[in-house]
């Protein structure tokens, strides 16, 4: 199964893939929005890596200063695992040469369990399970 889809009723465990590839280079910015409990994968073939930024800041600036490396260049491959059920949003980008400057970069965001991002507020919609006070 795949990500998130708009309209979607309960989702189960999910895993995602991230073309890493062919985010280089981009020309705007990557998003990716999936439901809580999904798993990220990267892949690529070129040379190419995958590090998590410590915060928003550090992605919009490309500072890899304080990231964490996921995955090397010679791996061309990594899950991201899903965090906790708690809605967040992780950022990630390749630090070989310029190539996150030139857009090889992505903030992927987990739903909650409920199916809403940390950045909601909380509605009924169609994705409501009866209790108008949540998602």
């Amino acid at each position: 199964e795949y990500a998130f889809v708009s309209g979607a009723t309960r989702r189960r465990a999910t895993t995602a893939d991230v073309n890493w590839e062919a985010m280089h280079p981009s020309a705007s910015a990557n998003t990716l929005t999936v439901a809580a409990g999904t798993t990220v994968t990267f892949t690529w073939t070129d040379n190419h890596d995958v590090w998590e930024f410590a915060s928003e800041a550090d992605y919009n600036s490309c500072n890899f200063a304080g990231a964490v490396e996921k995955a090397s260049t010679s791996v061309q491959t990594v899950d991201v695992a899903a965090p906790t059920t708690a809605a967040t949003t992780k950022y990630f980008g390749c630090a070989v040469s310029s190539h996150c400057e030139d857009g090889q970069k992505i903030a992927i965001s987990w739903t909650d369990a409920d199916g809403c991002l940390s950045t909601e507020e909380y509605q009924c919609d169609s994705n409501c399970d009866g209790s108008c006070d949540q998602c």
